[in-house]
This record gives structure tokens, sequence and C-alpha cells, in this order.
């Protein structure tokens, strides 16, 4: 799978087999070694590299992707926002010393009241000085204006 498929979905699915417990990560070392030297082993141990069972979703994965391969920092995946003291929220994607976060946001988080909570949340978060990137599925269609408008945030005096 990891080497037919594209970095961003392989990472994805393996990111949720580390999540489910259906594989750890002392067997994906084995098949890294196993693999070793085959036709596609390297494809396969970056795909191992991205991978992280904190990832809640293909989506979180597909960004979280495209902005390693763009060559920006590694976010944190479901970090928790505490500013003074008080806990904010658990947010998707971090880069804690910028303050910078991005939020995916799915076709659930346009339903009823939840569109609602996310405003009220989004608002705190950036009352406490953190600057809030929302994606939803089209954004994912071109990673590199994800990458963009990230690095742009990540920027020293943005």
């Amino acid at each position: 799978m990891a080497v037919l498929e594209t970095t961003a979905t392989a990472v994805g699915v393996v990111d949720a087999m580390l999540r489910a417990g259906h594989v750890g990560t002392a067997e994906l070392g084995d098949l890294l070694r196993r693999r070793s030297g085959r036709r596609g082993s390297r494809r396969v141990r970056r795909v191992l590299e991205l991978a992280d069972a904190r990832s809640e979703s293909p989506p979180e994965s597909s960004v979280r992707v495209a902005c390693v391969l763009g060559g920006l920092p590694a976010p944190v995946p479901q970090y928790e926002v505490v500013a003074d003291g008080r806990w904010l929220a658990r947010v998707d994607l971090a880069w804690p010393a910028q303050r910078v976060i991005v939020e995916y946001e799915g076709e659930h988080h346009f339903d009823g009241l939840q569109i609602v909570r996310d405003g009220t949340r989004l608002a705190r978060l950036e009352a406490a000085g953190r600057l809030v990137i929302r994606l939803a599925a089209h954004d994912l269609r071109t990673p590199d204006d994800v990458v963009a408008r990230v690095r742009a945030a990540l920027a020293p005096g943005r």
C-alpha cells in the first residue's frame, strides 16, 4: 500500500492503523527491515517516518504530510492549548512556539450547533493570541496553497 498510494494517503492509513492499535511501531520497524533494499523500500521508510498515531483523521494526516514535505517543521497533532494556566482546547495541529494552529473542519462542523460551538472555541483561541487557520475539504485539493498559508503564519513578525 505504501508503495502504490500517494505519500499522504499511505501516511493517513498507517496513522489510522497505529491509532486503532492494529499495528505497533515495533511491527512497522520489523516490516521496514524485512523490506530493506526491495523496490519501494525508500518510499515505505518515508511513510513510516511521517506516520503519527496521534492523528485523528486522514485529512489531518494529509495537512501534516504536506507541511513536512513542503519544508515546514512538523506540527504537533492533537495539541492541548493552555493559556495562563487555563485549558482552552485540543486542536488538530499546532506549532506551539509560533502560536499557530490548523483546524480541519469536516462536514459535521457545519451542522446545527457545531458551527456555533466551533466559532466560540476559535474565538477563545484567537483571544489568547493564537493564529487559527481553518481548512476544509476543498483546501486539500491544493496542498501547495495550504503550505503557503501555514508558511506565512509561521514567518517571524507575521
